[in-house]
């Protein structure tokens, strides 16, 4: 089963990042990062969106069976 995040934002949207974000980074004192990871020769990451805590109202882990 495939691990995904989805955020939904206090207008009422939702982001689902065609079910690529597998982290989620809430180090930023203003905002969170939503990440694709990549296993490449290195471990680099895909920057899917930033987005201002104030904008946020849910940040779901979901599962595709």
């Amino acid at each position: 089963m495939k691990k995904y995040f989805k955020v939904r934002l206090t207008d009422g949207t939702v982001l689902d990042f065609d079910k690529k974000c597998d982290q989620v980074d809430y180090s930023g004192v203003n905002y969170v990062i939503f990440k694709q990871t990549v296993n490449a020769p290195v471990l680099i990451y895909n920057f899917l969106a930033i987005v201002p805590h104030k904008s946020i109202f849910s940040i779901m882990r979901c599962e595709e069976e």
